[in-house]
């Protein structure tokens, strides 16, 4: 019996209950990854994957009111022949374990971990609803494709972040050529089940017939069974989408209103500071524009009944457009609010990233105005007073100039304040200064 793996289990155990007594993975995360990690590793010496039926073992020894070592004891002698059970097993090919696991109904959790792969929501989704409709080997091309990609938090995000606009998305159209149920995933939801229909091929994205993605991020659809634990072949990764954030500092008129079921809500109009109005359209998720609109209470009561209304309208699938001043007489000024903004980029057919022509904005942050006014002319404040001191010095080193011997001319060029309004500037903040004064 190995005192290495009697030592892992009692530390496991301990790292445990400390976080049972924090409150759960909520209260403290970094030591539920460190639970997890030990979990594996401990697996991992038997020769075990992290399958949930394995799992269960550490969970019943940690569910025990006192873990004695004749406890330990009796887990490494379970693990121990769990793993001679296992390893003597019949060796299944991946897609041979898949069409196990869709005859006999399998848990995702025992299978997943077999096959290398995380029990991340994407995975889980692909074997829990869309090998209910495509074959096996459909499965096994896209877990290929995920496990070169290694896009799990970029999934997630389309999932959580953009669920009705994800569409526009710079992460859907960068992933969309490889994984094919993308569409399907984010839309999925538990109240509505799936049907056949619902997963007839669609229409691909832009994408050469025939291209060979040889120097792409992945070959999801070759027609052989790929190994997924082969090691990749060097290829170039999608390039990341860093948004370039702008604040609209401009406040936005309001003049039409669009949204349906699949997407979020398009607003247009125009910013209204300028000398000539620059037209644009603002993306917004639903819950988003609800919050903007019910901060202007009484003004935005008539855009709000009516926004709702025909929300119900845009359940049917039916595309609903509302323009403002035909529907309630005037146009929607948003005076309390700003918007930090990004403009999203689309794929050209050569996979290269270019910005959208249109003026159209995804909005991800919505600012309080009056907040964010305050906050800029403090910090312009402190800008400012640098700058006089900045400004402040050049004198002085233009005095020391002087009086080295050098002609005025020279020592105003030398220290830069040769300009007229620079040298008066710098003379006026020293005189201040000299006389015990600050510039607040």
């Amino acid at each position: 019996m190995s005192q290495r793996q009697e030592t892992a289990l009692l530390e496991y155990v301990r790292l445990y209950k400390l976080l049972e007594e924090k409150g759960g993975p909520e209260q403290d995360g970094d030591l539920f990854e460190d639970v997890l990690e030990r979990e594996e590793d401990i697996l991992q010496t038997f020769g075990l994957p992290a399958s949930l039926k394995y799992l269960q073992i550490l969970h019943k020894l940690v569910s025990r009111k006192s873990v004695t070592v004749a406890a330990i004891q009796k887990t490494i002698a379970q693990l121990q022949k769990t793993a001679e059970a296992h390893l003597s097993a019949p060796v299944l090919t991946d897609l041979e374990l898949l069409q196990k696991a869709k005859e006999e109904d399998l848990s995702p959790y025992n299978v997943l971990p077999e096959l290398g792969l995380i029990t991340h929501t994407y995975p889980i989704f692909l074997m829990e609803v869309a090998l209910q409709f495509v074959e096996p080997q459909a499965i096994l091309d896209e877990f290929y494709a995920l496990k070169r990609l290694d896009c799990y938090g970029e999934l997630y995000q389309l999932k959580s972040k953009h669920p009705k606009s994800f569409k526009r998305t710079k992460i859907y159209k960068q992933l969309k050529p490889y994984l094919k149920f993308i569409d399907h995933y984010v839309r999925y939801t538990p109240e509505e089940p799936p049907f056949l229909l619902d997963w007839q091929p669609e229409e691909a994205l832009d994408t050469p017939e025939n291209q060979r993605l040889t120097g792409g991020i992945a070959l999801p659809f070759e027609s052989k069974q790929p190994s997924l634990f082969d090691e990749p072949a060097p290829t170039e990764p999608p390039r990341n989408f860093t948004p370039a954030y702008t604040v609209l500092t401009d406040l936005m008129v309001v003049e039409e209103i669009m949204f349906s079921r699949d997407s979020g809500v398009t607003v247009s109009g125009h910013l209204a500071q300028y000398c000539r109005p620059t037209r644009l359209m603002l993306g917004f998720e639903f819950d988003q524009l609800l919050e903007v609109i019910q901060a202007y209470r009484a003004e935005g009561q008539d855009l709000l009944l009516y926004f709702n209304k025909n929300r119900q309208q845009a359940a049917g699938g039916e595309p609903v457009l509302v323009n403002l001043k035909d529907k309630l007489g005037k146009v929607f000024l948003l005076d309390q609010h700003y918007f930090r903004v990004y403009k999203t980029e689309s794929l050209d057919r050569n996979g290269h990233a270019a910005p959208m022509e249109e003026e159209f904005y995804i909005v991800e942050e919505i600012i309080d105005r009056a907040r964010f006014d305050a906050g800029q002319v403090e910090h312009s404040k402190g800008l400012l007073h640098g700058l006089f001191h900045h400004v402040r010095n050049h004198y002085h080193t233009y005095l020391n100039s002087l009086r080295d011997g050098m002609p005025d001319a020279e020592a105003r060029k030398k220290n830069g304040i040769d300009d007229y309004v620079k040298f008066e500037l710098a003379k006026l903040l020293y005189t201040i200064e000299k006389h015990g004064k600050q510039i607040n």
